[in-house]
């Protein structure tokens, strides 16, 4: 099965200041105000090991490093999905939809980093000290 992207977006804010905007192309700047810059963006989307494209229950497909910057941005301050509508051209379900997708991808994949800690160094006893 593959995925393709859309060829056009019917949301007529896109060109503002989402994904396509020429932040990407000047060095030094935040992308997308989530304090990193683009190097950094892409580096965490490679050690997180999300995967190019991703597609919701629902057929929207997205990018991966879009899906990271949507969580980023829900991650970093607290914001209501329709906050993000201007920035990354999307509808309110599908940003939920998306964030969600990656976080699970990002759990699901990682989880066992989390649930299965070496018990001699991260016990309780031991983290007292």
């Amino acid at each position: 099965m593959s995925l393709t992207l859309p060829k056009t977006l019917t949301f007529p804010m896109m060109h503002m200041t989402g994904l396509t905007s020429t932040i990407w192309t000047k060095p030094g700047v935040n992308f997308a105000k989530l304090c990193f810059e683009k190097r950094h963006i892409l580096r965490l989307e490679e050690v997180l090991q999300i995967p190019p494209l991703m597609k919701c229950n629902q057929r929207s497909v997205f990018t991966g490093t879009e899906g990271l910057c949507m969580l980023l941005k829900r991650l970093a301050y607290p914001c209501r999905y329709s906050d993000l509508i201007h920035r990354f051209g999307r509808p309110v379900p599908v940003l939920g939809m998306i964030t969600n997708k990656v976080i699970d991808y990002i759990y699901n994949t990682h989880h066992h980093k989390i649930t299965n800690w070496n018990n001699d160094i991260l016990n309780p006893a031991a983290l007292q000290m």
